[in-house]
């Protein structure tokens, strides 16, 4: 099946494990998305229709059952309409659950506002979840007990006294480390639009998102090259992070970040794809890195298993 285009993850693809995923996409000669859903690693797909033709802003399953997705439509650099649906049988079948069509700030409402870009959504279980949005220069986040039906303002947490001097601050959405969706942490970029670049730090939290601690990252802003993503963490100590063309480690929550030993492989490849789309670690040894070179539409996955030293084409 050809698409309009390429599925990016977290937005049009999900998987929860190697065998359960699924792509939501509009197809060649439709209008509407569709859902296409495997369980034997993408051998064969089950299609079923959303009914809804906006676009997938994002996707997240928390079991082989449970799922959501939001899409968007109107959108603006800084606000967009929003509407979610949920599965509770694999994405065979979606229900909306939410949609911000008829928000009125003036009068009481639980929906997701109009204002806002959608920057992530997950949920720790059925009913508790986040949604990160940006709102021109500053990230919010907004939480639902519900399931998705009705949503509120959550801590204004998100900028504090070091972050005053940024001209745009951006978030990523909070992501957990253990089954439990207790302990976890979210990104948080310092961008300074003179210097072209982005500072990230981090927050954390170890009661499943009630309160959350700023984390100051001791990270050089890269001056260039144009892999800026967020750093990536296996638990509440251990990340990495991509600044130019160098891999740094942390064990200490980001107080100390050193260079790991320089790979060839690495180092030349980061240069022939000058975007990171997604690094990920499932343990201290082993991780994954895609990068795309997005004018010629050619992505290339990198894989590592001795905690980042050395690495290998997939």
């Amino acid at each position: 099946m050809q698409f309009l285009s390429t599925p990016v993850y977290g937005k049009g693809i999900f998987f929860t494990d190697s065998n359960h995923g699924w792509i939501i996409r509009s197809a060649f000669g439709t209008t509407e998305n569709i859902v296409l859903r495997t369980t034997d690693g993408g051998k064969s797909w089950k299609i079923s229709s959303l009914g809804d033709d906006n676009n997938v802003s994002s996707v997240y399953f928390n079991s082989l059952t449970q799922g959501w997705l939001m899409t968007s439509a109107n959108a603006t650099p800084n606000k967009e309409s929003k509407t979610i649906y949920s599965t509770s049988d694999g994405g065979a079948t979606w229900e909306e659950v939410m949609q911000n069509e008829q928000y009125n700030p003036n009068l009481p409402n639980h929906s997701i506002p109009f204002t806002g870009v959608s920057t992530g959504m997950i949920f720790k279980n059925r009913v508790d979840g986040f949604v990160t949005l940006q709102t021109g220069a500053l990230p919010k986040i907004f939480v639902t007990k519900d399931g998705g039906g009705s949503w509120n303002p959550g801590q204004s947490f998100l900028v504090n006294e070091q972050l005053e001097s940024c001209d745009r601050v951006i978030t990523g959405k909070p992501e957990f480390f253990d089954a439990s969706k207790t302990n976890g942490w979210m990104s948080v970029g310092c961008q300074n639009d003179k210097d072209k670049t982005i500072t990230y730090h981090g927050y954390f939290t170890a009661n499943g998102g009630d309160n959350w601690k700023f984390a100051p990252f001791e990270l050089k802003s890269p001056t260039e090259g144009n892999h800026q993503s967020a750093p990536t963490f296996l638990n509440s100590q251990v990340g990495w992070s991509i600044i130019g063309n160098t891999l740094y480690h942390t064990v200490n929550q980001g107080k100390t970040w050193l260079p790991l030993k320089e790979s060839s492989v690495l180092r030349s490849k980061l240069e022939e794809y000058p975007e990171t789309i997604k690094m990920q670690f499932i343990s201290a040894e082993v991780g994954w890195l895609l990068l795309e070179k997005k004018e010629q539409k050619r992505s290339i996955l990198l894989q590592t298993t001795n905690g980042g030293i050395s690495w290998r084409v997939m």
